[in-house]
C-alpha cells in the first residue's frame, strides 16, 4: 500500500526515471545470471554421457564446451579461465617438430655446426691464385687478430647518449663501411683531360680507399630503414694531419651522395636532427 501511494506521489518525469532504473537493474541481473535452459541441457548431457562409450563421451565433451561458454553470464565470460588452445603449444615447445611435425634433414641447433664444412682436400690443397696465396701467407704470419669490442671506450660513451636521445625512433649502427652506404662506381666516364691521367689502377685505388673508410655512427629510421645521417666523433686522434685529410675526403663523399654528416667534438654534443 505504501509503495502504491509513493508511486502516485511522483511526477511523470520521476516515475519514468524509476522505471528506467528498474529495467536497468533487471538487465544487469539477466546478464550476470547463467541461462537456466542451458543449465538444464548440461545436466541432461551429463546424465546421458554416463551410459555412452568413452569415445563418445570425449566427443560430447568437446561439443559441450561451446554450450558451456554460452551458458556463462557476463561476469563468468570476463573472469573465467580461458580453455586451453593446443594450437599455441609451439610457443612453449623448443623442438623442431613443434609447429609442423616435420624435422628438416639439414636443421641443427649445434653451434659447432654453424661453421661451414670445408673438404680436407680444399683446406690442405695448394692455393690456386696469387690472392689466395697472399691470404694464406698473411694469416699464417698472424696478420688477423680477434677484436673484443666494435667501438672504443670513448665511442661507447657517446653511443649510450645517442641511444638515449634517438633510440626511440632510430636504429644506431656503428662502424659502417662507406661502400655499404653509398654506391661507388670507379669506372665512371671521366672528362678527356682527366681520363688521360687516371688509369684503371688509380680508379681501383679510389674505390679501395672509399671502402676502407667507415662512419662512426649511422642513424637509420625504424620501420623504413632509411638512412637519416652519419655521425663522426672527432676525438683527439682526428687532430693529426693524416686524419684531417681523411675527414676532408669523407666530407666530399657525403656532399656528393647528399648524405648529412655531423662532426661531434664534445661527448655531450647532441646532433640537431630536426633541421634535416
Amino acid at each position: 500500500m505504501f509503495i502504491i501511494e509513493y508511486l502516485f506521489s511522483l511526477s511523470l518525469s520521476q516515475l519514468v526515471l524509476h522505471i528506467a532504473g528498474a529495467l536497468f537493474v533487471v538487465l544487469i541481473i539477466g546478464l550476470l545470471m547463467p541461462s537456466g535452459g542451458q543449465k538444464s541441457k548440461e545436466q541432461d548431457n551429463k546424465a546421458q554421457s554416463k551410459t555412452r562409450r568413452p569415445a563418445a563421451n570425449k566427443a560430447n565433451k568437446k561439443a559441450s564446451e561451446p554450450q558451456k561458454e554460452a551458458s556463462k553470464g557476463l561476469f563468468g565470460k570476463l573472469f573465467s579461465k580461458k580453455p586451453h588452445d593446443p594450437s599455441f603449444d609451439f610457443l612453449n615447445n623448443k623442438s623442431d617438430q613443434a609447429l609442423t611435425g616435420f624435422t628438416h634433414p639439414n636443421a641443427t641447433d649445434h653451434a659447432s655446426e654453424l661453421v661451414k664444412a670445408t673438404p680436407d682436400s680444399a683446406a690442405k690443397g695448394p692455393d690456386t691464385s696469387e690472392l689466395n696465396a697472399l691470404f694464406t701467407t698473411m694469416i699464417k704470419a698472424g696478420a688477423i687478430e680477434h677484436k673484443n669490442f666494435l667501438v672504443t671506450n670513448f665511442e661507447h660513451h657517446y653511443l649510450e647518449k645517442l641511444r638515449i636521445w634517438f633510440g626511440y625512433k632510430y636504429e644506431i649502427y656503428c662502424q659502417v663501411s662507406v661502400g655499404s652506404v653509398v654506391n661507388i662506381n670507379p669506372m665512371v666516364d671521366l672528362p678527356k683531360t682527366a681520363s688521360e691521367k687516371i688509369d684503371r689502377k688509380q680508379r681501383l685505388l679510389f674505390a679501395q680507399k672509399c671502402h676502407n673508410m667507415c662512419f662512426d655512427f649511422l642513424l637509420i629510421e625504424k620501420g623504413t630503414d632509411r638512412i637519416v645521417c652519419a655521425i663522426e666523433l672527432d676525438d683527439p686522434t682526428h687532430l693529426s694531419e693524416d686524419r684531417k685529410q681523411r675527414d676532408r675526403r669523407l666530407d666530399k663523399i657525403c656532399i656528393a651522395a647528399k648524405l648529412p654528416i655531423f662532426h661531434i667534438t664534445n661527448i655531450y654534443q647532441k646532433p640537431d636532427i630536426r633541421r634535416l
